[in-house]
């Protein structure tokens, strides 16, 4: 069960990765940032701006494609001391679960994702429902990470879209009286717009934490129910859009 629940924290936030995001991040900000400096090169900037975002989006999602393809390859096919013998950081993970007994309702969610490698430790793998389970929360999580990797590639653009509408018009507007640096050149339709693009990615950041702590707390959960409660259970909930049918 541990292949399933703790594998994107094995896999996905890589050195390289966590890097690479933050040199793009950096160029995209300090290149909008250079707009109110050097307006005469603002056809330079644009490109570097609009380009960094590209990237982003594109090593985001080409990152989940990555991570998709092998979690299908392996989240099934590992048991828990295999995957222990294919990546020893499992232990490192596991050795640093903050040891949390009380929580609020306010931080449910945070020690509920915290507790996730324990709570992987705790499925036995010699149960006679174990293998209905492993398969159930295989499906969800696949179809969860299908999801993310739409939603994330829509967050990470419409983010970076909505800084650089509210700020270039802003400051650029205060700075340059009355000349906006913005690609929409009507003050009025370029704050808009970047307000569109703000309410997208409140929407998409929203969806994606609710789905995470419903499957946190499904995962939780059938530590001590059957796969046919869940389903019932979540059933009359928008999380049903990953509740596999057929297992």
């Amino acid at each position: 069960m541990k292949s399933i629940l703790v594998f994107y924290k094995l896999l996905f936030f890589k050195p390289l990765y966590v890097v690479s995001n933050a040199f793009l991040f950096l160029i995209f900000v300090s290149s909008t940032l250079f707009q109110l400096f050097f307006p005469e090169h603002i056809v330079i900037l644009r490109i570097f701006i609009f380009g960094s975002i590209f990237l982003l989006v594109f090593l985001n999602f080409s990152r989940y494609i990555w991570f998709i393809s092998k979690y299908k390859k392996e989240a099934l096919n590992l048991s828990n001391e295999k995957l222990k013998e294919k990546y020893p950081q499992l232990l490192r993970i596991e050795k640093n679960v903050p040891q949390v007994k009380r929580r609020s309702i306010f931080t449910y969610g945070i020690w509920l994702r915290s507790q996730m490698p324990l709570t992987a430790s705790k499925f036995n793998e010699q149960d006679l429902d174990h293998e209905e389970k492993q398969k159930f929360l295989y499906k969800i999580y696949l179809r969860y990470y299908i999801v993310e990797s739409f939603l994330v590639a829509i967050l990470i653009a419409c983010l970076t879209l909505f800084y650089y509408f509210m700020f270039t018009t802003i400051y650029s507007v205060a700075a340059t009286r009355d000349n906006n640096l913005s690609v929409i050149p009507d003050i009025v339709y370029s704050m808009i717009t970047g307000f569109i693009f703000f309410v997208i990615a409140l929407t998409a950041a929203a969806w994606i934490n609710q789905s995470q702590f419903q499957l946190l707390q499904i995962s939780n959960n059938l530590l001590t129910v059957s796969v046919e409660e869940s389903k019932k259970t979540y059933k009359s909930t928008f999380f049903k859009l990953y509740i596999p049918k057929e297992i």
